[in-house]
């Protein structure tokens, strides 16, 4: 277990090690210095990491903010997963921001943090003007039947496929995408005929 102080350190040598490309440190007690210092390697131009696994850890929304600024820098990596962290609203927030701008990550998994409606919502909205992500994983937060609507539609309307979205209910359990947007498809269909 490598903690903060390790992860920060580690960061410095992302950049300097070019054959880098997955990098596992889940249960690593990572706090939001550590998240920091790491997003530094991210954004630094030499990174070549494709995948980082930062699942189980004690990320907030400082450290998701930190690691989703790297990504507006950042070319190569495809993959991102913060599983069980402490992830709210501001850290949305600050990914809503970056998936408008990179073009890269295809996997976000955000599954079992503390986002709300709101910053599912936001995230929703970043959907629209980016074509790279294809996984987005928002099981087990406290997302309702709003920010599940705008998930859904916004991926919808952007032409993902629906095996693509992983959803909670405000029970925690997941909700099959496919099986919304069939639902969501029948209401459309059921509103014209009458």
């Amino acid at each position: 277990q490598i903690g903060g102080e390790g992860a920060a350190a580690l960061g410095g040598a992302i950049a300097l090690a070019p054959n880098l490309k997955v990098l596992e440190l889940r249960l690593n007690h990572i706090d939001d210095d550590g998240a920091a210092g790491l997003a530094a390697g991210l954004a630094d131009v030499a990174c070549a990491l494709v995948t980082l696994d930062l699942r189980l850890n004690q990320i907030l929304d400082r450290g998701a903010a930190a690691l989703a600024h790297a990504l507006n820098s950042n070319e190569t990596l495809t993959e991102l997963s913060l599983f069980y962290n402490g992830v709210g609203d501001n850290g949305a927030v600050a990914f809503a921001e970056a998936l408008r701008a990179n073009h890269t990550l295809r996997s976000l998994d955000l599954f079992y943090n503390r986002i709300s409606d709101f910053g599912a919502s936001l995230v929703a909205d970043s959907l629209l003007h980016n074509t790279a992500l294809k996984t987005l994983d928002v099981r087990e937060n406290p997302i309702e039947g709003v920010g599940n609507s705008r998930l859904v539609s916004a991926w919808r309307r952007s032409g993902r496929s629906s095996e693509g979205l992983y959803l909670a209910t405000s029970g925690g359990l997941p909700v099959p995408a496919l099986l919304v947007v069939r639902l969501a498809s029948s209401d459309d269909a059921n509103k014209s005929h009458h």
